[in-house]
């Protein structure tokens, strides 16, 4: 997923898409073969547009995973303060 400062829009479309080529009106825009109007979300959802569900499917997907990549340097770095703490403990 790439959530960028613009977005994509085709004709006639009540949707906008994400630079996400998992997406499949994406895909078609990126290889030329669908026009489309690139503008910013802001205006998108001015205009009364909604996010694709497939592009909000993936959103929410990456935001889980960002979410856990998070915790998991966090817990990273609580092991490896214990061990240090542990290690002073066993040597004095």
């Amino acid at each position: 997923m790439h959530r960028g400062p613009y977005v994509y829009v085709t004709k006639g479309s009540r949707t906008y898409h994400y630079t996400d080529d998992d997406c499949p009106v994406t895909s078609s825009i990126l290889k030329g073969k669908k026009p489309f109007q690139r503008i910013t979300e802001e205006q998108a959802q001015q205009m009364g547009l909604k996010l694709c569900r497939h592009c909000a499917k993936e959103y929410r997907e990456d935001q889980v995973e960002r979410q856990a990549n998070r915790f998991s340097v966090y817990l990273g770095a609580v092991i490896a303060v214990v061990m240090v703490i542990a290690f002073f403990l066993l040597t004095d």
